[in-house]
């Protein structure tokens, strides 16, 4: 069984030269990055290239996956807890009906 760590982490694809890399290095690439481009006057900042924009698409599925399963597991974990509860009270239905009897008689 995975650990909740280990779900819940969305591998990295390698986009580019470099091959697959670890996130914390690719950010501290990519930040200085960013920041010296869009400090020059007079560049535009250009759109995310479509390698980018799948791998974001992949990570944002993978992530709502991971999420949607999470979800059913806590529905079913709580179906089992009221189908529990509901077989507590059933049983005491008799003994309650008993009481009130009495109740009703005196």
């Amino acid at each position: 069984m995975e650990s909740d760590e280990e779900i819940r982490r969305v591998p990295e694809f390698g986009i580019g030269s470099g091959g697959a890399s670890t996130s914390g290095q690719e950010k501290a690439v990519a930040g200085p990055d960013k920041a010296q481009s869009s400090s020059q006057p007079g560049q535009k900042r250009r759109g995310r290239s479509p390698a980018d924009k799948e791998h974001k698409r992949l990570k944002r599925l993978l992530r709502n996956r991971v999420s949607a399963q999470q979800a059913r597991e806590r529905k079913t974990a709580y179906l089992n807890d009221l189908e529990t509860r509901v077989k507590e009270l059933e049983k005491n239905i008799p003994f309650i009906c008993d009481l009130s009897v009495c109740f009703v008689v005196f």
